[in-house]
């Protein structure tokens, strides 16, 4: 569920459809781009159930952070992300580029730690065995209990 507020910044939770890509920037920080994958709230004509939907998310990690909240999530995991969605505006060749960008402004992990490392086992082993590696472990919409922590480390 996609909520816009007044500060013009949006929430939606939901899974994650790939592990978090990191990309290395010039001044030490990193990039991270990710998907989130998140149920519609109603029922569309002729349809049974809500659809997922996605979203793509990127981050920035400061200098000397390593890779930040980002390090405790894997393809799979259940997070709420706070996110501001905004026009970059550069020149690229020359030309005027406009470019939509969802830029997270904070990570909240809606499972436990043992959660957590249970689907990273799981991923590993799926592919290590052969399996598709970029399939979910989980159904990315789907709503299951999960254990409150006092964030990243509890």
């Amino acid at each position: 569920m996609t909520q816009i507020n007044a500060n013009n910044f949006a929430k939606v939770t939901g899974r994650l459809t790939r592990d978090p890509i990191f990309f290395d920037n010039a001044n030490g920080s990193k990039t991270v781009k990710l998907t989130l994958a998140y149920s519609e709230e109603f029922v569309r004509n002729g349809q049974t159930e809500p659809q997922a939907r996605y979203v793509d998310l990127t981050g920035y990690v400061p200098e000397g952070s390593g890779e930040g909240a980002y390090a405790y999530v894997v393809r799979g995991s259940k997070v709420s992300i706070f996110y501001e969605p905004y026009t970059q505006v550069f020149t690229r060749g020359g030309k005027t580029v406009y470019d939509a960008t969802n830029e997270i402004k904070s990570v909240i992990l809606e499972e436990s730690k043992a959660e957590t490392a249970a689907r990273r086992k799981r991923n590993a082993d799926g592919a290590a065995a052969g399996g598709d590696a970029a399939a979910p472990a989980t159904d990315p919409v789907e709503q299951t209990a999960y254990a409150e922590s006092a964030g990243p480390f509890g």
